[in-house]
């Protein structure tokens, strides 16, 4: 109804309606979504206002809160449903989406455990933001992981900086977590044993001399050796020693001192270590030092040698016998044996009694003598500057390892005054003014007295020593004596003897100037002619008469020839003395002798003399009418030629045989006989000192050729010189003073003088007549 209308009667009908669908529903999750991760979900579109929920139709995921979608899982798809619910208008409406997972990242947290000490045990402690278990590593470092009860820690191998690394790997919901990297350091002490030289010694290593480990030798419980040596700490803590010992059969030999209880980074210290072995030959030991350092236990190995030599000598005493200045004695050999338990070495000193020493030697002095060898010791005994008496000296073996160092033996030289002898040589003849050095020596050294036994000499000691003078001619005899000191023997006296002459007097020097003056004589009346070479003058004399021969000589010993005649009939000598002025008379000789003067005896006064042809007899007596002997000694045909020959200063008989050329001379000064050819029956015999050697020349001038050949003592040579003719008489005489008798002739038919004082030299004068003759020996 309605105003106008009634209700109507309701009618009845049945039919359907149905809702009216939404539209389409819209629903795109975020995907991938990340493990334990919520997401919020919305929808779009529909229609009415029905309530839109979400379910999960499969796949790791969970609606949470109505709206949001948690991610269980880190791997999948999950299927989501969103569905609006119906209203008065709408139908339902779903849709649904697929929404990938993922994996979660993850951090992890490593706390850095700082600086460690080498031996500290270091807990590791890790986290991860997934809560997995996180794992450690050791990038590098001295570290070593180890997995305890309480989880993982760290212990160390040595020192320096280690690099762990702290991982975690992830699952099926979390990624691999970033490695978290931490660094620290492990300190810790080093060991390190110095040798003396400086350098590393290695834990275990062999000994070594350089290194010092090797002591050498030392003697047993005699001597020690003591090396130092040095600890230093290269590591980089605090080194803490624990325990140190020796190790080793020999380890009482050796002993460790000044070793620290601690020790700082870098420090070093010495150490010392003493052998003093207790056994002999090798002793070996190890030193064992324990510490906390990485090198512990560090080990030093040493060595030594234990010496005990035994010295055994074979005799302690010794005995040399000598002569002073003598031979030295024959060497003595000892024998030195090794009874000991070990080689020793040995040196050998002397020390020697007062008085002389450095007169032994003892080789060798040194060595090294091994265990059961033995040596021979030589004993030389050197006699040089030691004096006559006994002299003692020890010999001292000594050893330092030797346990009976030192031995000793007793040297004994017993010296013997020596025998000398003395030298002193003959000076030989002599002139009466000589001045004559004497020298005599005796082979001690030591100083010879002279003395004169017979003669007159007399004997002065000047700066030069001691010098003989004369007074006169003769023989003198000198004796030299040495009477020996605390060394010496007194020596057998020396006499030497020798003759002492007159000063030599040329033939026919009338005035003393050393000269051969020119000189004839006048037999008709006695008269001698002089030209006096002296003054330069002239002189005449009368001394004598026509039936005498001239003899002129030094009779007196003044050094003048004095005028001298022979008187052949009554053997009378008529003599003029220069130094007495008054004549001499002499009767020597008979008709038979000719007169032969000459210094027999070396006195330097010429001594009466004849010499009888027929029976080759000489008759001699002294000036001083003393001293008479005769002898023979030549015959008819022989000539007598006395002279000088061996330059004695005494005249020697001599006669020369002109058939045969032949000289026949017996020397005054050994009595020796000598015999010569030199010359032939044509040529007359001139001897002669040509050669101013003091001895008289062989010498014949040939008067045919006017040929001299004379034989010169003093080389032994000839001199053939061609000076003269068949007229002259050969008149020999040292004209110009020199010592050296000239080549002269005397031509007499004019009276004339040549004389030839040198090659190339000569002088010429006349002097006499042809009634004239040189009063020089005819020598026919």
């Amino acid at each position: 109804g309605s105003s106008n209308y009634l209700a109507a009667a309701s009618v009845t009908n049945t039919f359907t309606v149905s809702l009216t669908p939404q539209a389409v529903l819209t629903f795109e999750p975020v995907s991938p979504q990340t493990y334990n991760t919520t997401n919020g979900l919305a929808t779009s579109g529909g229609a009415g206002t029905g309530v839109v929920s979400y379910a999960v139709l499969s796949g790791p995921g969970a609606i949470t809160n109505g709206t949001g979608l948690v991610a269980t899982s880190g791997t999948g798809a999950i299927v989501v449903q969103a569905t609006k619910a119906v209203d008065s208008m709408y139908s339902q409406q779903t849709a649904s989406a697929t929404v990938t997972v993922q994996k979660a990242s993850q951090t992890i947290s490593f706390g850095n455990p700082g600086t460690q000490f080498w031996t500290n045990r270091t807990a590791l402690a890790a986290s991860s933001t997934s809560s997995g278990v996180v794992s450690f590593a050791v990038v590098s470092g001295p570290a070593v992981l180890r997995n305890g009860t309480n989880g993982t820690y760290a212990t160390y191998g040595g020192y320096g900086t280690v690099v762990l690394t702290a991982n975690q790997a992830g699952d099926t919901n979390w990624l691999v977590a970033p490695t978290l990297t931490n660094s620290f350091a492990v300190v810790g002490p080093q060991f390190v044993f110095l040798g003396t030289n400086g350098a590393v010694v290695e834990s275990g290593a062999g000994v070594s001399p350089a290194a010092g480990t090797a002591f050498g030798e030392a003697i047993i419980s005699g001597t020690s050796l003591t090396n130092v040596f040095a600890i230093t700490n290269a590591g980089s803590a605090l080194l803490t020693m624990g325990t140190y010992g020796t190790n080793g059969t020999h380890g009482t030999s050796f002993q460790l001192l000044d070793v620290p209880a601690t020790l700082a980074a870098g420090a070093v210290t010495n150490v010392t270590i003493v052998f003093a072995p207790q056994v002999g030959g090798s002793n070996t030991a190890s030193f064992v030092f324990s510490f906390d350092g990485t090198n512990s236990p560090y080990t030093v190995n040493v060595a030594g040698v234990g010496l005990g030599g035994g010295i055994a000598l074979e005799t302690n005493a010794l005995a040399f016998t000598g002569t002073f200045a003598g031979m030295n004695p024959p060497a003595q050999f000892l024998g030195m044996t090794n009874v000991g338990v070990s080689g020793f070495t040995w040196t050998n000193t002397i020390a020697y009694s007062a008085g002389a020493s450095n007169w032994l030697s003892v080789l060798p002095d040194n060595g090294t003598l091994q265990l059961r060898s033995a040596a021979v010791l030589t004993n030389v005994v050197d006699l040089v500057g030691v004096g006559a008496g006994i002299h003692t000296a020890r010999v001292t073996i000594a050893a330092v390892d030797a346990t009976n160092s030192p031995q000793a033996y007793a040297v004994v030289l017993t010296v013997g005054r020596a025998a000398q002898t003395i030298t002193f040589a003959n000076p030989g003849q002599q002139i009466v003014t000589n001045e004559t050095p004497l020298t005599a020596t005796a082979s001690s050294g030591l100083p010879v007295t002279l003395s004169v036994v017979s003669g007159a000499a007399v004997l002065v000691n000047g700066t030069n020593g001691t010098v003989a003078t004369y007074g006169v001619p003769g023989l003198v005899t000198l004796r030299a004596s040495q009477a020996g000191d605390a060394d010496w023997q007194a020596a057998g006296a020396v006499e030497v003897s020798f003759r002492v002459r007159a000063d030599r007097v040329p033939y026919a020097d009338f005035d003393g100037d050393g000269r051969s003056d020119l000189t004839v004589y006048w037999p008709l009346s006695g008269t001698w002619f002089h030209w006096l070479s002296g003054a330069d003058e002239y002189l005449e004399r009368r001394w004598g008469w026509s039936a005498v021969t001239p003899v002129p000589a030094d009779y007196d010993g003044d050094g003048i020839v004095d005028l001298a005649v022979y008187h052949r009939a009554t053997g009378e000598w008529y003599i003029y003395s220069s130094l007495e002025k008054k004549l001499i008379q002499r009767q020597f000789g008979w008709f038979a002798t000719e007169a032969v003067p000459g210094d027999y005896d070396g006195d330097g006064i010429t001594d009466f003399a004849v010499h009888n042809r027929a029976d080759g007899k000489w008759y001699i007596i002294r000036h001083d009418w003393t001293g008479y002997r005769e002898l023979s000694f030549g015959w008819r045909e022989t000539v007598p030629v006395p002279a000088d020959y061996d330059g004695d200063g005494i005249t020697d008989i001599a006669v020369y045989w002109p058939k045969q050329g032949r000289w026949h001379v017996v020397r005054s000064s050994d009595g020796r006989y000598v015999e010569r050819g030199w010359g032939w029956s044509a040529a007359l015999p001139v001897p002669a000192d040509y050669d101013g050697d003091g001895l008289a020349d062989v010498a014949v001038f040939w008067p045919q050729a006017g040929t001299w050949y004379i034989l010169k003592s003093s080389v032994n040579k000839l001199r053939e010189q061609h000076f003269g003719w068949y007229r002259c008489v050969p008149v020999p005489g040292d004209f110009d003073g020199d010592g050296i008798d000239d080549v002269a002739v005397y031509e007499p038919l004019e009276g004339r003088w040549s004389i030839l004082h040198a090659p190339g030299r000569f002088t010429t004068r006349l002097f006499g007549w042809s009634e004239t003759l040189p009063p020089w020996p005819s020598r026919r």
